[in-house]
């Protein structure tokens, strides 16, 4: 490790130059210089002014009135109040700014510049700087001055692009090239195309700074304004449509005419590369200023078009061919919604074989109802092809609604009730859809090992894999039996132990071939399994194939229990293994590394980035820049070249892919100039999900301030408070800083940024915040509440058009006090174009709910009227409707939804650092908890907004029923019953299993195939049977509902309307709706009879027994009905069936098509709380599922429950939920069962927390159960003792059954069990556990832990090995924190702070340093013993908990008032001498701040009492025995937290003396 180190630093130094090579640098001239340049500059916001116009900021003071001033002070006040108490910043001194500005100087002087030659850097930046001599600059200098000194350094636009395409992280270097370009327009335009045009075109297109290209077009240089562009300006298509949504909806008509965009929109290469929501507002305005002209010239615009509405969609298409929609179809990468608009136009198609070939590509997008139809009526002679469905649909892991999987399943079988050989190979890797009991009934016999290859899929889930496997049948070969990879997890502990006598193929004995295949699966195995095979492997572990292998699949199991030091030997091994991996494999090995621990990405931060001579790191090690950015580059400007080869060109550690794992440490040596970039390169890599810690987020923030401090002094700017600091900031800055690490200096400061401009450029990046930030950072309710209101408010007095303002508000203005009331328009576009899937998991108070809920009415009408696609669009704002809204919403509309809604949904996800809790929270948990400031769950605002997604999960729980229709086995209607007759009584026959529902499809899908080959005759009794089924049902549904059908004549339309209205009113009497459902399951039934009869169908074609079709005949169906239909007096119509004129079959699909909406008129959105559902139900819902309350359950046939156990096991509950899903599963599956199988209990996963709580006896905590132990293990710390008396007394434990108990150990309060050389073996991995023990438990561990404890982590000399010990840190004692340095306390972990005794042991230098997470894991007992420097230190750490902010302050009350009274009474003893003016804060200073001078009395005082001396610091009482330390801090503080008055006398006696 110190060999690689040295060797690094030594060429660092050899690369930067000797003295003889440097050039002159005359630092205060260039100081000067760089101010002249910033005053004499404009500033990068919207109004492009002079820096002059703002600074001195006196200037903005000047231009408020006396009223505003006056406003301004008191925030100002405030913000400053609010600062000091809860936000750590350090203050800064002019000997501090001399440093910065003195290091920065440094950084230029210091380099090499033998070639190009560069004699005086002042002459060169003055004057004379070339494309060469700018590569020669360090990156800082670059950035800090890129859009003041580059004027014609590159004269070619496109060489700009390749400059910014080289650096697609460094997001402020963007925004100054962007500057530079508008600002140098003339110089960049040669009169033939525009410069910034060839500039944007050049810019290579990324996700990830997408945003920031759009905000540069449309609010910097503003091209969609006529006014701004230049003489002659126009820019391509290829740029336009990199414009935003307000961007694109400010184009005005003669804008649109002048550029010619109706010829540029016909560029369907370059659009067609858009969202549908990015493409949305250009069918706006395409719509509003050509009209007519898109459908007559659709195919020109059809990529437009397709964004549409679907009303407008369908009407713009309305004369389109079918050829063409199957063409579209074919080409485009529609939303499902779209695909199942067009699908209905083109499925009536001749052309089968283009539509089956359609098909295949994009049937999985279709609707339930359409996937029925086409197998109906047009699948069957596609049959043979049925396995490249499989391939498509289901061969790998891929989304498909389970409903989907589940109907084309039930359809590949011939009889679902006995399922076959020949249907297993029908079904291939269908079988995925097979339920639990589907799979237990099939024949053993039929799954030989052939069979399985053919059926197994990623999609299967373990439990499924499980039977199978269990079930197959056992075929050896030379002694050992084949098992195929997906099926390794369920393969017996001993199996991978190698302990077993059974032999597997490639797993015992282990092969390559064998830990290669295992590593692929290794995401399933559970945590025995893991450590078993991770045992296994250990001395195979750093073979490059191998760790290419994890670093693939699924890294962070594998590396969990390597200690940071291996880590760091194994540097180089690892960036080989990442070359050996291949650049294909680059992007996943790039999310990979995010999981694995933060402490090794912190290793390997500390290993592969060096450290210059003057303390900073190498921030193009740090970053990875290619080699054509640093210093001496060739002038060959060439894009940036993939990691793979920058790693083999510059014999680079890729330390860019460990970027979140930054330590305090490592950030406080990064250049202050280079900060910007380093956060900006932060955020590019984790992308949009990932958090940045708060300990890392507390420590950038003070970078940062750093930075702007090093801005203020160059540009000779006087600072006096935190706002105007932040008044530096540039657009560049902000935009790069991004919203979260913004978030953290809180709305009081935010809102108080001296310069407008700025305060308006930060609110606009806050409001881009997806709303799951603000639960992690400093952002309160009030506080975004407050942001919100003064961003909402500027952009009012801005005179900012409506589609501006929700632009800018975006994530904001869900929280606007006011009331608003925008053109529909707007709100349409608002919720299409603006919000994305994560802004629209809202989470706000139910008064701002309510106000949302009308915007969006107003938007999009009222809910009876939305198609499917506006419930798509709209997602997870679902949340704000009410009840009555969701259940007026059109049942087709949620069917056709549902799917995407679900899957889509970000409410079911999970967030880590929610404050006050060690685990990821789910969303939904996490937001109640912000609404109440962390005060539990129970609070009113949390409570309404968890029953508001309650209803929502409920509603799609409903839909999910719907969308199941087809597919339940044992739906709503009534069971079908044969009624005998037993002299007086009627009793209930026992009846075979029969599925009336798809019997009836059956039976009609005969009578459609053979009707054109039937006789007249026979074809007239067809219509005839069809005719009177719908006739007896619509007259006995009529009755049943309460019309009279003599008195009031109904149109079948109308009948099938009526039904479905009165079904969809909750009110309705149970008898009336189980009435109707006996009616549409009697019509079933009658079909049946009568068809199979006319047809002659045998009992084989219909793949049932002749027992059932002898029950079905025997039914008696209609006998009220028949009977009323024979006394009502119609106008008589003799049918002779001989003579009737023969229907069509179009005809007859349309007859049966009207009876089945009316049989199935009971497929509509139902009362959650009435439905029965189904496994299939829940599979459909998602997330959602976890609404599930215990009548649900409770009303769940057990079989269906059953079949869903594993699923259940698999999702994340909040805390509320997972006591009643358990409490309500136990009670419907386990409750006459006295011990769950181990097998079962792996399959209860998630609900095992709940489970051991509430019954532990339930659980096998037997040693044979150790797989189902650890699983158990990995979720909750409880069941230990239960584990250890089913043990042998005097056995210690072993390193398997370590692993496998997981946080179980934390547990432990016995040494008797634990070997301390395997329990030092283990650190790492037990630092890892998150623990919370007791303090005689944590004093056992470390006396046991303390001979193999890193003293690089006890002294805070490394911080990847304090980050090792994890909560380890918690249980030291007290003498050995006095040992590390106050700015290594940000590596505590929270756990480690949740496990100390008292928070006295620290100091209140070390307190400060303590993260917002760490911090707000601190309980009460904890603070007792604090001094009151102390308690306002951890007020501070912890200012972004309004909870423990608010008992801390309460503390600090109490300190104030105490000591204002012994003031006031020493002050009357003195004589009340006016001179004395002791405030608060003297009496801190005093007991407490070191740099209080001791006193020297004139007169002879009482001398304090002694304090036992103290042990020598190199010999700390480390004892596990020892007692907290009920001392002050160890910077100075003498007292005790409760000093008798006669101490404090004394001490103010001295003060006294002094004054």
């Amino acid at each position: 490790e110190m060999g690689l180190l040295t060797y690094m630093a030594l060429v660092a130094v050899l690369v930067r130059g000797s003295t003889s090579d440097l050039a002159k640098l005359d630092a205060p001239v260039m100081k000067d210089f760089i101010k002249y340049l910033f005053n004499t500059g404009r500033n990068d916001f919207s109004s492009g002014q002079l820096n002059s116009e703002f600074f001195p900021l006196e200037k903005v003071l000047e231009d408020m009135t006396a009223d505003e001033k006056s406003a301004y002070s008191d925030k100002l006040s405030m913000a400053q109040d609010f600062n000091a108490k809860y936000r750590v910043l350090d203050n800064f001194t002019a000997e501090d700014r001399d440093e910065l500005v003195d290091e920065f100087m440094h950084a230029l002087q210091s380099q090499d510049v033998r070639s190009p030659a560069v004699s005086d850097w002042n002459e060169i930046l003055d004057r004379d700087l070339t494309r060469s001599v700018l590569f020669l600059l360090p990156p800082g200098w670059r950035y800090l001055l890129a859009d003041r000194v580059f004027k014609k350094t590159i004269d070619d636009p496109v060489k700009w692009a390749i400059l910014v395409n080289l650096q697609p992280s460094n997001v402020g270097f963007l925004y100054k090239t962007a500057q530079h370009l508008r600002l140098e327009h003339d110089y960049f335009n040669d009169g033939q195309e525009s410069g910034e045009d060839l500039f944007m075109r050049s810019v290579s297109w990324n996700k990830l700074v997408e945003p920031y290209i759009g905000h540069i077009l449309s609010q910097r240089w503003k091209i969609q304004i006529e006014s701004s562009l230049k003489t002659n300006e126009d820019f391509s298509i290829a740029t336009l449509v990199r414009l935003p949504a307000c961007g694109v909806s400010s184009i005005t008509k003669a804008y649109f005419d002048n550029h010619g965009l109706a010829e540029k929109l016909k560029r369907g290469s370059v659009l067609s590369q858009l969202s549908e929501a990015r493409l949305y507002p250009w069918f706006v305005i395409s719509n509003r200023y050509m009209g007519e002209k898109l459908k007559t010239d659709f195919l020109n615009y059809r990529h437009i078009v397709l964004s549409a509405p679907l009303d407008a969609m369908n009407n713009i298409m309305a004369d389109t061919t079918t050829e063409q929609k199957m063409e579209i179809l074919n080409s485009f990468n529609l939303n499902p919604i779209k695909v199942q608009e067009l699908w209905s136009q083109v499925v009536d198609s001749d052309d089968d074989e283009s539509l089956a070939k359609l098909f295949f590509k994009v049937g999985h997008k279709l609707d339930i109802d359409q996937l029925a139809a086409f197998y109906k009526h047009k699948f069957t002679h596609l049959y043979s092809s049925r396995h490249e469905l499989e391939a498509m649909w289901v061969a790998d892991d891929s989304y498909l609604p389970w409903s989907h999987v589940k109907f084309v399943a039930d359809h590949h079988i011939n009889n679902p009730g006995v399922i076959g050989q020949t249907d297993l190979i029908n079904l291939g890797k269908f079988v995925a859809a097979l339920s639990p009991s589907e799979l237990e009934a099939i024949d053993d016999s039929y799954l030989t090992f052939d069979t399985v290859r053919l059926i197994v899929s990623p999609k299967m889930s373990l439990r499924q894999l499980c039977i199978i496997h269990e079930k197959m049948l056992i075929e050896e070969i030379n002694g050992e039996r084949e098992v195929l990879e997906d099926m390794y997890p369920c393969l017996d502990l001993k199996i991978f132990g190698q302990t077993s006598h059974v032999r597997v193929k490639n797993v015992n004995p282990l092969t390559d071939e064998g830990i290669k295949q295992l590593i692929k699966v290794s995401k399933r195995l559970n945590p025995a399994q893991m450590a078993v095979f991770r045992e296994q492997i250990s001395d195979k572990l750093w073979d490059i194939d191998v760790m290419s292998d994890i670093l693939i699949h699924n890294p962070a199991p594998f590396f969990a229990n390597v200690g940071t030091k291996e880590f760091k030997s194994k540097i180089v091994d690892l960036r080989d293994a990442i070359i050996r991996a291949g650049i294909e494999n680059l992007p996943a090995i790039i999310e990979n590394v995010k999981s694995m621990p933060k402490r090794l990405l912190t290793a390997w931060l500390e290993a592969a980035v060096p450290v210059f001579e003057t303390g900073k790191l190498d921030v193009n090690v740090l970053l990875d820049r290619p080699a054509s950015l640093r210093a001496h580059s060739t002038d060959d400007s060439n894009v940036e070249i993939d990691l793979i080869s920058h790693a083999e060109n510059l014999d680079a550690m890729l330390p860019s892919l460990a970027l979140s794992g930054l330590s305090c440490d490592m950030i406080d040596k990064i250049p202050a100039e280079e900060i910007i970039e380093v956060i900006s390169t932060i955020r590019y890599r984790n992308g949009e999900d990932d958090l940045i810690p708060s300990n890392t987020r507390k420590c950038l923030v003070n970078s940062v301030r750093q930075y702007l401090e090093l801005k203020a002094a160059l540009y000779d700017v006087d600072i006096s408070n935190e706002m105007e600091l932040l008044s530096l900031l540039t657009t560049a800055d902000i935009r790069a800083i991004g919203p979260e690490i913004l978030l953290t200096w809180g709305s009081q400061t935010l809102t108080t940024i001296t310069h407008p401009e700025v305060r308006m450029e930060v609110l606009l990046t806050i409001a881009t915040a997806y709303p799951h930030l603000y639960f992690h950072t400093g952002a309160t309710l009030q506080g975004i509440t407050e942001m919100a209101n003064h961003l909402f408010t500027l952009l009012k007095d801005a005179k900012k058009s409506e589609v501006d303002i929700v632009v800018g508000m975006k994530n904001l203005l869900p929280f606007v006090s006011a009331e608003f009331d925008f053109d529909p328009s707007t709100v349409q576009l608002y919720v299409k174009s603006i919000l994305d899937l994560k802004s629209k998991a809202v989470c706000m108070p139910s008064s701002h709910r309510e106000k949302y809920r009308r915007m969006i009415i107003s938007g999009f009408d009222s809910s009876d009227t939305w198609d499917s696609l506006d419930l798509v669009d709209l997602g997870d704002l679902l949340l704000t409707m009410t009840k009555d809204d969701l259940m007026k919403i059109p049942s087709t509309s949620v069917r056709k939804a549902l799917p995407q809604l679900v899957s889509g949904s970000v409410y079911g996800s999970t967030l880590p650092e929610i404050r006050g809790f060690l685990e990821p929270q789910i969303y939904t948990d996490a937001c109640a908890l912000w609404l109440n400031d962390g005060y539990g769950l129970e609070r009113s605002e949390g409570i309404d907004y968890l029953k508001a997604w309650q209803l929502l999960a409920r509603w799609h729980l409903s839909g999910a029923h719907l969308l199941n229709t087809r597919n339940n086995l044992r739906n709503s209607q009534a069971t079908p019953r044969r009624i005998v007759k037993r002299q007086t009584e009627l009793t209930i026959e026992e009846v075979p299993d029969i599925d009336y529902r798809i019997l009836h499809s059956k039976v009609m899908n005969f009578l459609q195939d053979r009707y054109s080959t039937l006789s007249t005759e026979e074809a007239a009794k067809a219509v005839f049977i069809i005719s009177q089924t719908q006739e007896l049902l619509g007259n006995g549904s009529l009755v049943a509902m309460g019309y009279d059908p003599e008195k009031e004549k109904f149109t079948q339309v109308e009948v099938l309307e009526l039904i479905k209205q009165y079904r969809s009113d909750e009110t309705k009497p149970q008898d009336v709706e189980d009435k109707l459902n006996q009616l549409a399951l009697d019509s079933q039934v009658r079909l049946i009879q009568k068809l199979v009869n006319l047809l002659n169908l045998s009992p084989a074609e219909l793949g049932i027994s002749s027992e059932s079709i002898d029950h079905v005949n025997s039914l008696s169906t209609f006998a009220e009905e028949e009977e009323f239909v024979a006394t009502v007096k119609y106008e008589e119509v003799d049918i002779d069936v001989t003579k009737a004129e023969p229907v069509s079959n179009e005809d007859l699909a349309k007859e049966i098509s009207v009876l089945e909406q009316e049989i199935f008129a009971a497929s509509i959105l139902k009362n959650p709380d009435t439905i029965l559902l189904t496994c299939n139900d829940l599979l459909s819902a998602g997330m959602s599922t976890t609404a599930l309350t215990a009548g649900d359950i409770d009303r769940m046939p057990v079989k269906e429950l059953k079949n869903c156990m594993e699923y259940l096991g698999t999702l994340r509950y909040g805390a509320r939920q997972l006591p009643i899903i358990w409490k309500a599963v136990h009670k419907k599956l386990f409750k006459d069962v006295e011990k769950v199988t181990p097998r079962d209990m792996i399959y209860l996963g998630n609900l095992l927390p709940a489970a051991v709580k509430e019954n532990a006896k339930f659980l096998d905590f037997g040693k044979p159960a150790l797989e189902a132990i650890s699983v158990l293990g990995s979720k909750s710390d409880l069941g230990v003792e239960e584990y250890l008396a089913t043990r042998t007394l005097s056995s210690q434990l072993s390193m398997k059954e370590i692993y496998a108990l997981g946080r179980m150990v934390c547990g432990i309060t016995t040494e008797d069990v634990l070997e301390k050389q395997l329990l030092i073996k283990l650190l790492p991995y037990i630092g890892t556990l998150e623990c919370r023990v007791k303090p005689e438990v944590g004093s056992l561990l470390y006396s046991m832990l303390k001979p193999g404890l890193d003293d690089q982590a006890l002294t805070g000399k490394s911080a990847s090995a304090m980050d090792e010990m994890g909560w380890l840190m918690g249980i030291l004692p007290a003498k050995v924190y006095q040992k590390i340095p106050a700015p290594q306390l940000s590596q505590f972990r929270p756990s480690a702070v949740m496990n100390m005794r008292t928070m006295n042991d620290l100091s209140a230098k070390q307190l400060l340093r303590l993260s917002p997470q760490a911090a707000s894991m601190v309980e009460t007992p904890q603070i007792k013993a604090l001094n009151l420097s102390k308690v306002r230190a951890l007020r501070s750490a912890a200012g972004e908990d309004p909870k423990l902010r608010q008992s801390l302050n309460a503390i600090v009350t109490q300190f104030e008032r105490k000591l204002a009274a012994i003031v006031k009474a020493e002050t009357e003893e003195l004589g009340g001498n006016e001179d004395l003016d002791l405030q608060p804060d003297d009496m801190d200073a005093i007991v407490d701040d070191p740099t209080t001078p001791e006193p020297e009395p004139e007169t002879p005082t009482p001398e304090p009492e002694a304090e036992p001396e103290s042990e020598p610091e190199s010999e700390p009482d480390d004892s596990p025995n020892s007692q907290p330390s009920t001392k002050g801090d160890d910077d100075g503080a003498a007292f005790a937290i409760l000093p008798s008055v006669w101490l404090l006398f004394i001490s103010f006696s001295f003060y006294y003396v002094i004054l």
